[in-house]
């Protein structure tokens, strides 16, 4: 097994709209939050930042942390289902 020794990604690339969007939903379920507002409040960014993500297809690494750090959802999971 290798790891990387370069800086940490600072977001995650994802291949499509609808692969974007279960992860958001993922997001929704961990965070207990029921629309962008409140996600986006959770996360610690705003609801125009997260439809710019979707847009660009590149979700930020802070959001997996921060999920992280205030529920103990693994990334992995957030990522993948």
């Amino acid at each position: 097994m290798s790891y990387s020794t370069g800086p940490l990604p600072k977001y995650h690339s994802v291949k499509d709209t609808a692969e974007f969007d279960a992860i958001k939903e993922r997001f929704y379920d961990a965070c207990a939050c029921g629309n962008m507002m409140e996600l986006a409040a959770f996360l610690e960014t705003t609801p125009a930042q997260i439809s710019d993500a979707r847009r660009r297809l590149r979700i930020s690494a802070k959001w997996f942390r921060v999920a992280f750090l205030k529920t103990a959802a693994h990334p992995a999971w957030l990522l993948y289902g």
